[in-house]
């Protein structure tokens, strides 16, 4: 995503239409904002957190999309790009994972583990 899409998906999050205040919010000056949003400034670190935490997303594959993107020099965009790339897979291991945990095809709900059902039978 382009540092502008993160900034407008940012303000789309918190309800509001307006640079000024988007540039508050993340406690940066709105020339700085202006000039992130261009591409003349990088987001910094803190920034991109703000953003990435604000969006509930993970900030390392944020900062690491905005490195990429920002990154001249090839080796080391490279290595951002694999990182992506990692990223991505344990998050897809990780709601696969989850999906099957909690679906009916596994059988191991909570129901068929007397897990949340057991432990009310005790507390009563």
């Amino acid at each position: 995503m382009k540092p502008s899409a993160y900034l407008d998906a940012a303000k789309a999050q918190l309800g509001i239409t307006s640079d000024y205040e988007l540039a508050k919010r993340l406690e940066v000056r709105t020339g700085h904002l202006a000039m992130m949003r261009s591409g003349e400034r990088p987001i910094p670190l803190d920034v991109a957190y703000r953003v990435a935490i604000t969006l509930q997303m993970d900030p390392a594959y944020v900062v690491a999309d905005l490195a990429e993107q920002s990154e001249k020099n090839e080796k080391r965009r490279t290595f951002w790009r694999s990182f992506l790339s990692r990223a991505a897979m344990a998050i897809a291991a990780i709601a696969c994972t989850l999906a099957l945990n909690f679906s009916a095809i596994s059988g191991s709900g909570p129901s068929t583990l007397g897990g949340a059902n057991r432990r009310l039978r005790y507390c009563a």
